[in-house]
């Protein structure tokens, strides 16, 4: 949990000059999509919620709110090694649109590249 904290902290004081966010520490269980003795094994693993307001002195156009976050969530992704992380808007407690999945997918010439899609 301690990772997480920190990077999505100083990610949001270098977006926003403030670091305002909450953190929701969880136990979650996945099937392993990836290649593998582990494919298809079902995975127990601690995770995180991560929200995020803008509101106050740090917030932002919605246009750019949403930008950081995207960025955000393809960070962590990557520095915390993640295969998924997803994303979600919400307006007085309503989602606005459907949710942005974030993760990274292996090249031919095996880079890895960000992949971001929409659940329907």
């Amino acid at each position: 949990m301690s990772d997480i904290i920190r990077i999505v902290r100083k990610a949001r004081k270098d977006q926003t000059g403030f670091a305002d966010s909450t953190f929701v520490a969880q136990k979650g269980f996945y099937t392993y999509e990836g290649e593998g003795k582990y494919k298809g094994k079902l995975t127990k693993e601690p995770g995180a919620q991560v929200v995020i307001f803008n509101v106050g002195k740090g917030a932002k156009p919605l246009r750019i709110f949403r930008k950081h976050i995207m960025e955000l969530s393809v960070f962590i992704c990557k520095v915390m090694k993640q295969e998924k992380v997803i994303t979600d808007f919400y307006e007085d407690g309503l989602q606005m649109e459907p949710s942005h999945i974030v993760g990274w997918y292996d090249t031919p010439d095996k880079n890895r590249k960000p992949l971001t899609t929409r659940l329907k």
